[in-house]
């Protein structure tokens, strides 16, 4: 039995994006109906990571040999639950005798798992503690070309239907016990013959966005679980009233949203709450759904601090620190004027623009990480910097 394995998270108290909140209009944002995808091209890795899959005429086929090794589809990123929707359209006749995996799974580990053996299809509840709960169990048929997973009033409703279009012939409901984000994935494990499973199309009818990258807000009382923490080495990370990072050696040492924010006419701020002498450098990094990145940061130079934005082809702007008006960062995006700007705030509810650079092609913002982490060494011993105030900024 395989189901999704759970990144290294913390609980805690980040702000959730309301339900009705979206960028523009207003209306659902960020649910499980954001990932979308019709694979008319080659698989998008801002979207998904994968092995042994691949894209031909507007088809995602999953692939794998006897004794080869499994065929794997992962949404890259979490969603959320409530009110969410995951359609997918399929086809599982050349599958065989391996076994399908369809799972949702929250950061803790327990998830909801959909698997297809032997001629039988099966639903199952999967909490991290154990204890494996039968939902459905059924023939499978491979007529059933769409597949269902839906979230309404805190239930879970499973649904299959012949064709699109058709009549979905629906389970549920079920209390699951899943956290509020969680994340996709389907694996196809070898049988004693060549197998293979398509997709046509993931939430095909869906247009949902991603919240905004404003709706994301923390105090950073504690670490929660839609941080993925990433402490290497000497690194530690914590948060009690500010998130602290530290390190005595270079390490990898992170805290990445494991959802995706919408950045287009909207901002990502915070409060620089300690820099030290900025070595370790403290970084706000945005990651674009194109794979690209635009830094904002505080550098030690030679014993004078500077404040830095860049992107991946070098730096956009590198100005004097000074902590009393750079106390709080932004990158933030105006598409009026087609423009990523980089600004700092003394706190009193004005910005100004330390650097800026051009989007003529917005759409990479619509789908956004964010991260904190150290660069660089430090001057000596184990430092740490810390950061606040996570979209509460003035």
């Amino acid at each position: 039995m395989r189901w999704l394995l759970a990144a290294l998270l913390l609980a805690g108290c980040l702000e959730a994006p309301p339900a009705s909140e979206s960028p523009g209009e207003g209306g659902p944002c960020g649910t499980l109906r954001a990932l979308r995808d019709d694979f008319e091209s080659s698989i998008d890795p801002a979207r998904w990571t994968a092995s042994n899959v691949g894209v031909s005429g507007g088809v995602a086929s999953l692939t794998c040999e006897p004794g080869g090794p499994n065929a794997v589809l992962d949404s890259a990123a979490f969603y959320r639950l409530a009110g969410g929707q995951l359609a997918i359209d399929l086809d599982a006749s050349q599958m065989g005798s391996g076994v399908l995996e369809l799972s949702l799974a929250d950061p803790a580990g327990s998830a909801l798992v959909v698997r297809v053996e032997n001629g039988g299809l099966t639903v199952f509840s999967a909490p991290a503690g154990g204890g494996v709960r039968t939902l459905v169990a059924q023939t499978f048929s491979t007529e059933q070309h769409m597949w269902r997973v839906r979230e309404e009033g805190g239930a879970l409703y499973w649904a299959t239907a012949t064709t699109e279009g058709a009549g979905m012939s629906e389970d549920g409901p079920f209390t699951v016990g899943l956290g509020p984000l969680v994340r996709f994935e389907m694996v196809l494990e070898p049988g004693d013959a060549a197998n293979a499973i398509s997709i046509a199309a993931i939430n095909l009818d869906e247009s949902e966005p991603h919240c905004s990258a404003a709706s994301l807000m923390d105090d950073f009382t504690e670490l929660d679980p839609r941080w993925q923490l990433d402490a290497q080495g000497d690194c530690e990370i914590d948060a009690a009233g500010q998130v602290v990072l530290g390190y005595s050696a270079q390490a990898f040492c992170a805290l990445t949203t494991v959802e995706r924010f919408d950045l287009r006419d909207s901002a990502y701020a915070v409060k620089l709450a300690d820099v030290g002498d900025c070595a370790p450098e403290p970084v706000m990094q945005v990651r674009l759904g194109n794979d690209s990145a635009f830094e904002l940061l505080c550098d030690d130079d030679a014993g004078s601090r500077r404040l830095i934005a860049r992107s991946d082809d070098g730096d956009i702007s590198n100005i004097e620190f000074d902590a009393a008006k750079h106390r709080y960062i932004r990158v933030h995006h105006d598409g009026r004027d087609q423009e990523l700007a980089f600004e700092a705030s003394p706190g009193d509810g004005t910005w100004s623009q330390v650097g800026v650079t051009r989007m003529d092609d917005p759409q990479p913002l619509a789908r956004t990480s964010l991260r904190f982490y150290l660069g660089g060494e430090t001057s000596g011993g184990f430092e740490s910097v810390a950061f606040d105030s996570l979209g509460l900024a003035p």
